[in-house]
């Protein structure tokens, strides 16, 4: 059981470490205040395995995720047919549902102090 633990909260850093770096790439901008402060507070978490860093960063992903879901439903509402929206809001969804439930197995692992080097 420790081992999927492990597996599991590996799987979830290694996720939102390349969630992180692709929407810093596909800003375009060298510095991207946003996606620097996502960064720096994972970094953080890894290093100190702090639960307060982990429950910050957790949060602060959750709260973004439930904004970027409003923007979504936005944006395909102004669609005049539907159906050319749905394939956006299909994988949109897909994907924010991901980071939260990233999020959230972040929080879990950091409020059970369960940290990746005492599982390994």
């Amino acid at each position: 059981m420790k081992k999927i633990n492990s597996l599991i909260h590996c799987s979830s850093v290694i996720y939102l470490v390349i969630i992180i770096f692709l929407y810093w790439l596909d800003t375009s901008v060298l510095f991207n205040p946003v996606a620097i402060m996502f960064f720096v507070l994972l970094c953080l978490y890894l290093i100190f395995k702090n639960k307060y860093i982990g429950i910050t960063f957790s949060s602060l992903m959750i709260f973004m995720n439930i904004y970027l879901i409003f923007a979504l439903l936005s944006e395909y509402q102004e669609f005049e047919n539907y159906k050319e929206g749905l394939p956006m809001l299909i994988i949109g969804l897909s994907l924010i549902i991901t980071n939260i439930l990233a999020a959230v197995l972040i929080t879990k692992f950091a409020t059970n102090n369960t940290t990746l080097i005492k599982q390994l």
